[in-house]
């Protein structure tokens, strides 16, 4: 912005005047509290957010006469009595200095509402025109507005907000050239600070409040063209009502005019004769106004570091380099003391042009240190760029224990979602035996034990599902353009850059040129793998790729889908960087920076980089929560369902009333016949599967429909046709039981297994879909033995059902027949709503992974 001659009355091109507002208020103050207070604190959020919107605000608490405000000063006191240097009155809101006033004890501008704060505002905006007030024409000659450029610095030293102040004049909106004689304010304003209120009676969230000066009516005198530079200090007290949180400090400057006490019109500014705002800013507003952005604070992880201290690391960015960063950290339960800590810098280091490093480009900032025992609460992150621009990273949650520290962030663990499901799943599954054997009668219990069903399998799969939290890559094998078969374990105690890609994708091609400018520099410390996640990626397309691009590291195909399924990639190109003791340091989604790459390995190589915690769909939680529902699904299934009655029949039959005990022996036998079939068939399967495991992928959208057409089907009550299925299996059965059951075995232990492997015949013969999501899930999460693993745990969830049921049987004999009959249909409908839930989610799936 070029500076003025002074004898122009137009403002200068892309100038922009920010009016200031502040506003008197009081906790106590029913008028104040009872809409004032909260449309005053609604305008000036929204200007702080928007610094296009320009303007600034502070905001000071007055008891007024009485009551308790736990934020009002001696500072604010005064303040107030420069405006109202008589009788005072709350709300009051001085908009640019009085120029305009709102409330108080006239209201000579109205009264203190959003609409009017708004209006205020625009009309304060438009006394840098220099137009003629037709009220007061000769008040421009008197005193015309004077055009100044205001930048703020804040920064931070423990115990210590620095602000400096660059008050540049540039000319004035008159003929005559004017020199500036002004005053200069920092106020100190903190966010997001609880206090008491009276008259809510209880607490209230204030922002903008003012908690003291840096910098107090200096004065200034300026020629146009001229600027200058004033610094100041605001020491944080130590004792306060309400402490002071120095993370969310805000310094707000603003230049008066000595020479201009003119109002609006006469009777809609303040009466007394003070100085009017003729500018103001913020930090926030000085980056904007210069069009840079504020830094950046992301990827905050925290972890243990050496000697078990607490390690906090953060990724931070800036146009203009960062200089500093603080953590701070609640030091008690009030979760309002702040303990400040310097983080150390690393990255790319910015210097003059005599050589003088000032700030670091993007980069990694980080800290250890040892929180007491047991210790729990808030930790934020506080950066500062080197124009004094800061900002507030997001409040994130940790606890210190003996054992280690561990981020809590107000979630829960996977393995408590799946503990907690398996609870209610057994809960649900102990009322539905009691509705059957009718010794609980309450009509509502069989839909509690459907909900507790239902529960139960919903947070025993979240994890898999969502994916559990993990610092350790999951391993993995891959097969190289070369025809070498290289895993994860194979490269332990190596640092390993990890690009997840197919040939088709525009944003791979970016990440395989930013790994390309790596390459010759890390090549012999870092091993470089890209691997393609496309099935149509052909090892004759890969080598073909791979000449073309000239790449000079290893490309490979992910034959088996573990890095697809077990990193739980939806979208690519997907980056990993893998520390030597297998843990995952750096990912990023898309193409990065190639400094941010860099600065990523850098400190993965020194050993500086903290682990991260990152969604895994390889676990064995989720793998056994999800072969678990299967098991149940398998169990309830409307092909082998039918046969339950006919078993329950012939177990009272053949155990003669023999006790529970015997009961459980039968159901053993049976279970036993359930989990030999499917074990040989989930051996011949996986088997078969593995070798064409590559194209499970395209099978998940042909799975998801063929379980909500089932389910539907199910649900509308269509004609499907079960019974063919179901009774030839019976007949067969009812023909071999008594022979098989007279077989020198006592009890007819033979029969029990027989109509076990019947049973499992059936619940397989009509839920294919639900079969081959089980393949799918096991050769994608672990191959071969993946597969193996998923048939085992759900032919053990069906075998433990059986169990349940053949027990019962004896104990509750022609009651549980009953009850599985009547209650026959409504599990066949709960049961087709889970297929159907399952088929979109298979669909859902498919269909969510992008290429970017």
């Amino acid at each position: 912005m070029g500076v003025r001659d002074g004898a122009s009355p137009a403002p200068p091109e892309g100038y922009v005047h920010r009016p200031i507002v502040e506003f008197f208020t009081g906790l106590s103050c029913p008028s104040c509290m009872g809409g004032p207070h909260q449309d005053m604190e609604r305008l000036l959020m929204e200007g702080y957010r928007d610094p296009s919107q320009p303007y600034t605000g502070v905001v000071f608490h007055e008891l007024n006469g009485g009551g308790v405000d736990d934020l009002a000063t001696d500072e604010s006191r005064e303040r107030m009595r420069h405006y109202q240097p008589g009788i005072s009155g709350t709300p009051d809101a001085e908009f640019d200095g009085g120029y305009i006033e709102l409330g108080g004890m006239t209201a000579p501008g109205g009264a203190v509402t959003y609409e009017n704060g708004k209006e205020a505002i625009q009309r304060c905006k438009e006394r840098e025109d220099a137009g003629i007030n037709p009220r007061h024409p000769l008040q421009n000659l008197r005193n015309p507005f004077k055009y100044v450029n205001l930048k703020v610095k804040q920064f931070y030293e423990p115990g210590v907000i620095t602000a400096m102040v660059e008050v540049e004049y540039v000319g004035a909106s008159s003929l005559v050239p004017t020199s500036l004689n002004a005053e200069v304010y920092a106020f100190v304003t903190e966010m997001d600070v609880t206090a008491y209120s009276l008259v809510e009676e209880g607490p209230v969230v204030n922002n903008f409040v003012f908690r003291g000066y840096a910098i107090k009516g200096v004065t200034v005198t300026l020629s146009p063209g001229e600027s200058k530079t004033l610094v100041g200090e605001w020491r944080i007290p130590s004792r306060l009502p309400v402490p002071v949180k120095p993370q969310d400090l805000v310094v707000v400057a603003a230049v008066y005019d000595l020479d201009d006490t003119s109002s609006e019109y006469m009777d809609s500014g303040n009466m007394a004769a003070v100085p009017r705002a003729i500018q103001s800013s913020n930090p926030i507003a000085t980056a904007y106004d210069g069009g840079w952005s504020p830094p950046e604070v992301r990827n905050i992880v925290v972890g243990e570091g050496k000697g078990g201290k607490l390690r906090v690391e953060a990724y931070l960015d800036s146009e203009k380099g960062i200089t500093s960063a603080y953590l701070f950290y609640s030091r008690d339960s009030t979760q309002v003391n702040f303990t400040a800590l310097k983080m150390n810098l690393t990255g790319e280091e910015i210097c003059d042009d005599s050589g003088v490093c000032y700030a670091y480009g993007p980069g990694t900032a980080y800290v250890e240190f040892s929180p007491p025992e047991g210790w729990g609460g808030r930790m934020v992150i506080v950066a500062y760029d080197s124009e004094g621009v800061p900002v507030c990273s997001e409040y994130i949650n940790a606890t210190a224990s003996p054992g280690g520290v561990k981020e809590v962030s107000g979630g829960i663990s996977s393995a408590s979602y799946t503990y907690g499901g398996v609870v209610l799943i057994l809960l649900g599954l102990a009322l539905l035996a009691g509705k059957l054997t009718s010794r609980i009668k309450a009509a509502w219990s069989m839909w509690v034990a459907l909900l507790l069903l239902a529960g139960g399998v919903a947070a025993a799969v979240y994890p898999a599902i969502g994916g559990g939290k993990t610092s350790k890559a999951p391993d993995f094998t891959v097969e190289t353009t070369e025809g070498e078969s290289i895993s994860l374990q194979d490269l332990k105690g190596k640092v390993v850059l990890l690009d997840v890609m197919s040939t088709t994708c525009s944003g791979c091609e970016e990440v395989l040129q930013i790994m390309e400018s790596l390459y010759p520099d890390y090549k012999d410390d870092v091993v470089f793998i890209s691997v393609s996640v496309d099935p149509a990626d052909t090892m004759e397309v890969l080598r073909s790729f791979k000449e073309e691009k000239g790449i000079e590291w290893t490309l490979a195909s992910d034959v088996n889908r573990e890095i697809f399924t077990r990193y739980g990639i939806t979208q690519i190109p997907k980056l990993y960087i893998i520390d030597g003791e297998g843990r995952i340091t750096y990912q990023h989604l898309g193409p990065p920076k190639a400094s941010d790459l860099e600065d990523a390995l850098r400190s993965t190589l020194v050993g500086s980089a903290t682990p991260l915690k990152v969604s895994s769909l390889g676990g064995g939680v989720g793998l056994t929560a999800i072969a678990l529902l299967a098991g149940i699904m398998m169990f309830f299934s409307p092909c082998s369902f039918p046969l339950l009655p006919g078993y329950i029949s012939y177990t009272v039959a053949r155990t003669g009333g023999g006790g529970m005990r015997k009961g459980i022996k039968m159901g053993l036998v049976a279970s036993l016949g359930i989990f030999t079939l499917f074990l040989l068939l989930g051996v011949v399967v996986a088997l078969l599967g593995w070798t064409v495991s590559r194209y499970l992928i395209y099978l998940e959208p042909v799975i998801g429909a063929a379980l909500v057409i089932l389910g539907i089907a199910l649900l509308k009550g269509l004609n499907l046709p079960i019974s063919k299925i179901t009774q030839p299996i019976k007949g067969a059965l009812y023909r071999a039981l008594p022979s098989r059951a007279t077989s020198g075995m006592e009890g007819g232990s033979g029969g029990f297994f027989a109509y076990g492997l019947g049973y499992a015949a059936g619940a397989a013969s009509c839920t294919t879909p639900v079969l081959l999501a089980v393949i799918f899930l096991g050769l994608s999460t672990g191959g071969f033995l993946g597969a193996l693993y998923t048939f085992v745990i759900f032919s053990l969830a069906m075998a433990t059902l059986m169990v349940l049921f053949t027990a019962l049987s004896v104990a509750g004999s022609e009651r549980l027949i009953k009850g599985s009959r009547r209650w026959m249909h409504t599990i066949e409908k709960a049961g087709a709503v889970i297929l159907i839930i399952v088929g979109i989610y298979f669909i859902w799936y498919f269909l969510s992974i992008e290429v970017l």
